[in-house]
């Protein structure tokens, strides 16, 4: 029996498989040629062995899943069948295939400028928006699985650059029964979320807190949490990742919010797309106009909320709310103060025209009576004297 690797292998009478592009624990992708519609495709064959009924149950849903969604985002899913001409009756899927690199590979060459990081990551909140809305949970959002299209512009320009998510082999419908064992974590050990190092139950907000790790590797080129196995999954749980400050407070407070420890508090899909759809603009020299009004948030998120306002220096922020009673006080005393001022103005007024009034009662010359002569006038001389 031909092997899977064999180039020129024919998948289900149908599908030629040429070269192995990728492989993951459980299938191995292959570019292959669809011979019926003469088009290029991508094929994802699983493997099974070990746990059979669990592989087949986990590749059901995958296929459930993908063949649910439509957008720009994600990838595109044609056809899924089981290749009954090999004695195993391989399950496989045929997707859209990519004709560019993965995250993973693209930042091999280094970190993304602040705006190639904010397009890229509001592509990704777009496509998890539409998964979301659906009751899904990708559950491992890692560089590996973001794949970045690259369309020709045809007039020499640069290549518009598409990121679509991709693998959701281990992706869980909300409320649905777990095809996994028990106590079992699923995902990339450096991406996972607390609550999926905790065991505890997963939601949409996990994927954005591998959404944020994703976006800080992206801008710093470094793995917010390096290691392998258990020691980068239980880091997240004794610190926050580092979030730099150098490109500005508008992705410090965005990533702060997104990898928050509290699944509650973290963004949504939409509000992250939101607040980084502006920073898709900025390049230098360009002023980035402040937004006329704030984002429509809910309220798990009012701490996202007061992030995403109009950037302000933080040096100059002052909580108008606090300022409202100090004035009253401040008000109220300098009405007392001038009350004082201009009753010790008054009395200084008063004061200095007494004083001068009985100055100038002094320097007044005393009467002159008419002389009379003998003793009373001797006397009346002394008295005057006496007097004056």
């Amino acid at each position: 029996m031909a092997d899977l690797a064999d180039p020129g292998y024919l998948l289900a009478a149908r599908y030629r498989l040429h070269h192995r592009i990728g492989q993951g624990g459980m299938a191995s992708v292959f570019a292959a040629t669809d011979r019926v519609l003469e088009r290029a495709v991508a094929v994802k064959v699983f493997r099974v062995g070990g746990d059979t009924a669990q592989d087949r149950a986990r590749m059901q849903t995958e296929v459930r899943l993908l063949a649910s969604l439509s957008h720009p985002n994600l990838v595109t899913v044609f056809d899924a069948s089981t290749d009954d001409s090999s004695t195993d009756a391989r399950p496989f899927i045929v997707m859209e295939l990519i004709g560019g690199p993965s995250l993973r590979e693209r930042l091999t060459d280094g970190p993304m400028t602040c705006q190639q990081a904010a397009e890229l990551g509001a592509q990704m909140a777009a496509g998890l928006d539409h998964v979301h809305a659906r009751g899904i949970v990708h559950r491992d959002v890692k560089p590996a699985n973001i794949l970045l299209a690259t369309a020709d512009s045809g007039n020499g320009d640069t290549a518009a650059i598409t990121a679509k998510l991709a693998d959701f082999g281990i992706a869980r419908l909300l409320d649905a029964t777990r095809v996994t064992i028990a106590g079992t974590t699923i995902g990339t050990a450096n991406y996972l979320s607390p609550e999926q190092v905790e065991g505890a139950d997963i939601g949409p907000a996990s994927d954005i807190y591998s959404l944020g790790l994703v976006l800080l590797e992206s801008l710093t080129g470094q793995v917010a949490y390096p290691g392998s196995g258990i020691e980068a999954a239980l880091a997240r749980l004794h610190r926050a990742p580092t979030i730099p400050t150098e490109h500005g407070p508008d992705w410090a407070q965005l990533l702060e919010a997104m990898t928050t420890q509290t699944p509650q508090a973290r963004p949504t899909a939409a509000e992250v797309r939101a607040a980084l759809q502006p920073l898709t603009s900025d390049r230098p020299g360009h002023q980035r106009p402040a937004p006329t009004k704030s984002l429509p948030l809910g309220p798990a998120t009012s701490r996202f909320a007061a992030a995403t306002g109009p950037a302000e220096d933080t040096s100059q922020v002052v909580d108008r709310s606090r300022l409202r009673p100090v004035a009253r006080v401040l008000a109220s005393r300098l009405w007392w103060l001038a009350a004082v001022a201009v009753l010790a103005v008054a009395t200084t007024v008063l004061m200095l025209s007494l004083v001068a009034t009985d100055h100038g009662t002094a320097r007044t010359p005393p009467p002159a009576y008419p002389s009379v002569p003998g003793q009373l006038g001797r006397d009346l001389h002394q008295l005057q004297q006496a007097v004056g």
